[in-house]
């Protein structure tokens, strides 16, 4: 876990921390926080910067990470970019369509490789997930690992959504996929190609192999349109839990 040492947006420094899993060639980064769009240093940077310790190159190429609105009950969620620069600076680009929210999220859950780097990608080994449910159903779901050396990318799609009767959760068992972790997994989705603000999302969570997506007072949008995520995790061994 790493912890950033400062900003130029505001955010108390201990509210940032990530995961991390790092070699010469590959940072993979997974946290969360919020930002404030409503404080003047917010507003003043063009760039959201957050120095760290220094990393093992010292700029990446681009990639993305999630920005995700959830204010009075919305589920909005869209991309933006991020790149790693001067060995120790993790850049975001604001979402500046979003600045009249007064907050928003952010949710590293990325892949940065290093600039400057020309080979052939040596990617991790792929595996197929065999799924099964013990609430609920996710109609046509399929699931993909690719693991490599303390981190993994994770793959989930299905179409359309069995909500439990009871707890209105699908409760997703990923066999042989024990080492992942997180409280914040969004399942994506597009009711309406013209939103403004992005598409929408499910909420879930993924501890232990078990993806529990909840539909949490979202209007029944589940049908035909596929739903989806992908995830760089880093692995959290059981030496690692206190």
């Amino acid at each position: 876990m790493i912890t950033c040492k400062s900003n130029n947006f505001g955010v108390n420094p201990a509210d940032i921390q990530f995961k991390i899993n790092e070699s010469f060639c590959q940072v993979v980064l997974q946290g969360r926080f919020t930002v404030d769009t409503t404080h003047p240093d917010y507003q003043a940077a063009g760039v959201l910067r957050i120095t760290m310790e220094n990393f093992l190159f010292r700029n990446s190429h681009e990639t993305t990470v999630f920005a995700t609105n959830e204010l009075d009950g919305a589920h909005d969620i869209t991309l933006t970019k991020a790149w790693i620069e001067k060995g120790n600076i993790l850049c975001i680009k604001p979402v500046m369509e979003w600045e009249s929210l007064g907050e928003y999220k952010i949710f590293v859950a990325s892949a940065f490789i290093r600039a400057i780097q020309v080979r052939d990608l040596e990617y991790p080994q792929h595996r197929e997930l065999e799924l099964s449910f013990s609430k609920g159903y996710l109609n046509n779901g399929h699931a993909h690992c690719f693991e490599y050396g303390g981190w993994r990318e994770i793959i989930v799609f299905g179409e359309t959504i069995d909500w439990d009767e009871t707890d209105n959760v699908v409760q997703l068992h990923l066999a042989s996929c024990p080492y992942v972790d997180a409280d914040f997994v969004p399942l994506i989705y597009t009711s309406d190609l013209s939103r403004t603000m992005g598409s929408q999302f499910f909420p879930c969570s993924l501890h232990n192999g078990v993806l529990i997506i909840n539909k949490d007072g979202i209007e029944d949008t589940t049908g035909a349109t596929p739903k989806f995520v992908k995830l760089f995790l880093v692995d959290v061994y059981p030496e690692d839990v206190i």
